[in-house]
């Protein structure tokens, strides 16, 4: 199994305090979502995996990341000091500004802060069909440029600034998405 072969007992541990259910199919889902080289989508339609990860992501700010972050395993999905929610069936706020009502896509300005901050951002409820836009974060399209890391993000002419400690986990409802 997963948790013998790649898991942690103690970041296990962790994350059952976090009220991760411990059945083997949470637990092997879990280690797959923190190993991943890719976002992980979570399939969530009891919203478990989704209280789970707030709850850990709440307590890694208070420890500062000391367990995921410091273990021989390698990167983890999981670490991090600061962390966005971002809900991707609420929709977007309007302005009315000059011209009539503008979208003010305040989700983008999220996405976009925790990009170049190194956040970590759970984009939770998403549906069947995903935002474009996200395109280039999804398939990790980071390029180097003049020694900088940036991804083009945004619909911007130039490439927003990419901090390597950004981290994407993503959640849906939906049963079979």
């Amino acid at each position: 199994s997963l948790v013998n072969t790649l898991g942690n007992q103690i970041t296990i541990r962790d994350w059952q305090m976090n009220e991760l259910p411990s059945d083997t199919v949470s637990l092997d889902n879990a280690i797959l979502a923190q190993k991943t080289s890719k976002w992980p989508l979570m399939i969530d339609p009891q919203t478990q995996a989704n209280k789970w990860l707030k709850k850990m992501l709440r307590n890694r700010i208070k420890s500062q990341g000391a367990i995921d972050g410091n273990d021989d395993q390698g990167v983890s999905n999981f670490f991090g000091t600061e962390y966005i929610v971002i809900n991707a069936t609420t929709p977007e706020e309007k302005d009315e500004g000059e011209g009539g009502v503008k979208k003010n896509n305040s989700s983008q300005k999220k996405f976009e802060l925790a990009i170049q901050h190194g956040h970590t951002v759970l984009l939770e409820e998403v549906s069947e069909v995903l935002d474009p836009g996200l395109d280039p974060i999804l398939m990790k399209a980071v390029y180097e440029q003049d020694g900088v890391k940036k991804v083009n993000f945004g619909g911007k002419g130039e490439g927003l600034l990419y901090d390597d400690n950004f981290r994407l986990l993503i959640t849906t409802k939906l049963a079979n998405p």
